[in-house]
């Protein structure tokens, strides 16, 4: 992981590296002037990307695309060119030999264009806020369940998510999807919490209009139904959340 100190470089280091104040300028800047450990100067920039580990390191639930840490990433083919300012940065690298240590390579999610999942039959907004109902976290904790770990939600390969079950967002009507549009609207921009009593995700307004919503999507009809449903899941809830962290302390 390495940052971008572009900014802060003066006109002596960046004539001392072989670069112009204008080459590292700009959103199509050549190179950045990035800072590793105890390494400092210019990278190509077609081989900065940013990187993220999951959803756990965002503050909310919307994923931008400036989201996540600078990473310096060699793809394998072509070959990387002999006058490429980054082969300082590996030379550097290998004097110390960070490319030997287990974590190299071990992250898996990008903000690249290819890096999402599709919704079928719906528009993404539908999905999204179906897949952060409540109801499927319990659906999650049941599927987590099957494989051994005692009920925690830990998905983080391709197999986990086919795993998943959800509900399926090509059921909503057109009024459903414009409401489930606008609740994702408003619990995008909510700060990600624990449910109670472990933390303070609400378990009303915008998340109650979901979970109620989701219902009703997934087949009940009746909104009393589907409200009593949901009284039932939150009362169930946070003795659960106790519970998991008696067993995880």
């Amino acid at each position: 992981m390495v940052r971008d100190v572009s900014a802060g470089a003066t006109d002596v280091e960046l004539a001392d590296w072989g670069v112009t104040r204008n080459q590292v300028t700009g959103p199509s800047a050549r190179y950045r002037i990035v800072q590793g450990s105890d390494w400092r100067g210019p990278v190509e920039s077609r081989y900065l990307q940013l990187w993220v580990r999951g959803p756990g390191d965002e503050p909310t639930r919307t994923l931008s695309r400036e989201a996540g840490d600078l990473v310096i990433t060699i793809p394998r083919t072509p070959a990387l060119p002999k006058a490429a300012k980054v082969r300082e940065y590996i030379r550097h690298g290998e004097e110390r030999n960070e490319h030997r240590r287990v974590y190299t390579g071990q992250r898996k999610f990008t903000t690249s264009p290819s890096a999402y999942l599709n919704a079928r039959n719906a528009e993404p907004e539908v999905a999204l806020a179906l897949l952060n109902s409540t109801w499927t976290y319990l659906a999650a904790l049941f599927d987590a369940r099957s494989v051994g770990t005692e009920g925690l939600v830990r998905f983080g390969g391709r197999g986990s998510w086919r795993r998943l079950h959800s509900i399926d967002p090509g059921r909503t009507t057109p009024l459903q999807a414009a409401d489930l549009t606008d609740v994702w609207s408003r619990l995008a921009r909510e700060e990600v919490q624990p449910f109670p009593p472990e933390g303070g995700e609400p378990l009303g307004g915008a998340r109650r209009e979901l979970d109620e919503l989701a219902l009703q999507v997934a087949g009940v009809e009746d909104a009393v139904e589907a409200s009593e449903l949901v009284d039932e899941l939150y009362e169930w809830l946070p003795k659960f959340t106790a519970e998991r962290a008696d067993v995880e302390a």
